[in-house]
């Protein structure tokens, strides 16, 4: 069994309801247990700045899923709430990211892990370090509480329940 983070984010609709709703799913798979929940935040969007502002949240699970696999069942939970992915960093009903799994590095056409860019993001690292903060970046060998102290946009990340 490995311990892996999920990051979760909805912009569209109702929002905490969508996220939510995502960790019901997550929760009915077979071969996947939530060990914690973060709190909700509600994080300026990233990218693409003329947008709805982002619910997110973090999720600690252990699973012995294959990556891939997990990546596949993510994307198949986001199809099922009614996610669209049609505009780079665009709006959101729902997103599913592996942000880290276990100490697995891997970077190829379909999936990087860690995720490439999430310990630049304070709206996916507060939110991790929340849920695992002793887990090891495996490749700046940094907890995810310290990536997440050491991150200057911390002020758009606003906790709401």
């Amino acid at each position: 069994m490995h311990n892996i983070v999920i990051s979760i984010g909805s912009n569209m609709g109702e929002r905490t309801d969508n996220c939510r709703r995502a960790i019901e799913a997550l929760a009915a798979l077979d071969d996947l247990v939530i060990l914690k929940e973060s709190s909700f935040y509600e994080t300026m969007p990233w990218g693409k700045t003329n947008q709805q502002d982002f619910i997110n949240c973090a999720v600690l699970v252990e699973s012995d899923i294959a990556p891939l696999n997990l990546l596949e069942k993510l994307k198949e939970i986001e199809f099922n709430i009614g996610s669209n992915h049609e505009e780079r960093w665009g709006p959101r009903l729902i997103d599913l990211d592996l942000v880290i799994y276990a100490d697995v590095v891997m970077d190829n056409e379909i999936l990087t892990l860690p995720h490439k860019y999430a310990h630049e993001r304070a709206f996916v690292m507060i939110p991790a370090a929340e849920v695992a903060p002793e887990m090891i970046h495996p490749l700046l060998g940094k907890s995810l509480r310290e990536l997440a102290e050491g991150l200057a946009d911390k002020g758009e990340v606003r906790r709401i329940e």
